[in-house]
Formats: C-alpha cells, sequence, structure tokens
C-alpha cells in the first residue's frame, strides 16, 4: 500500500514530497513549473515553497479542513474513518475533480500521468483502505 496522505493523496508519487525527500532542486523547480502552468500557484512563486513533509507538519495544506478532521480523530488519512466517505471528503473529491479536468487542458499526457497518479486517485486510494478496514 502507498503512502498516502490525509486527503489520499498517493505521497510515493507526488514530486513535492520526493523532490523535499530526496532534496532534487530541479524537480522542486520542473514541479513549480507546471503548476504555474495549472494555475495551482502564482508565477513567482519560490520553489522553496513547495516543499512538503507531509500531512503532519504545519504546512499549509489545500485540504485545510480534511486534515484538521482527521487530526482531531487520530487518524493517518480519511479511509481510517468510520464516518468515510463524509461531505469533507466528498468536497475534495469534487475538487480534485475539477483540477484533474483543468489539467487535462494544460499538461502534456506525461504531466498528466505524473498528476493523476500522485493527486487524482484520492477516492480510489481511501476507498482501499476503507475496504481493507472493512468499513
Amino acid at each position: 500500500m502507498p503512502t498516502l496522505g490525509v486527503c489520499g493523496d498517493n505521497c510515493d508519487q507526488c514530486p513535492r514530497a520526493i523532490a523535499t525527500r530526496t532534496g532534487d532542486a530541479k524537480l522542486l523547480e520542473d514541479t513549480l513549473a507546471l503548476w504555474v502552468r495549472t494555475g495551482l500557484r502564482p508565477a513567482g512563486t519560490p520553489a522553496k515553497s513547495l516543499l512538503c513533509n507531509g500531512c503532519t507538519s504545519a504546512e499549509p495544506c489545500a485540504y485545510h479542513d480534511q486534515r484538521t478532521c482527521a487530526r482531531s480523530r487520530h487518524i493517518d488519512n480519511c479511509g481510517m474513518c468510520d464516518d468515510y466517505p463524509c461531505a469533507v471528503a466528498k468536497k475534495t473529491f469534487h475538487e480534485s475533480d475539477e483540477l484533474a479536468a483543468r489539467c487535462r487542458g494544460t499538461c502534456g499526457h506525461d504531466d498528466f500521468r505524473r498528476m493523476e497518479a500522485a493527486f487524482f486517485r484520492k477516492k480510489q486510494n481511501l476507498d482501499r483502505v476503507s475496504k481493507r478496514r472493512g468499513a
């Protein structure tokens, strides 16, 4: 099972997490360029702002409500929750689907596949966790 973020992102495929873990400055710069193209970050954003040490860190998160909820329940990701899938998780899935649609139009095939593996399979990833725990 891959390492998952609270929201279901696959951290093992995430270019931010990989660049942070390996110290790969070029990967971080390439990731920033992709995120600027897709509208995830404005031009002029420093690459270091993408560094990510996971959901347990104090760094900003696009899914703050989800992370706060998971922390309050002392779970690693939403698939471990008895209330999964709740309204907060469903909102995240919807936002992720909208981002995937936008990325289809702004990313090349290879970039889209990388983004998909890391960020656009949240529901499938969390469904697997939930199923394994028998919820």
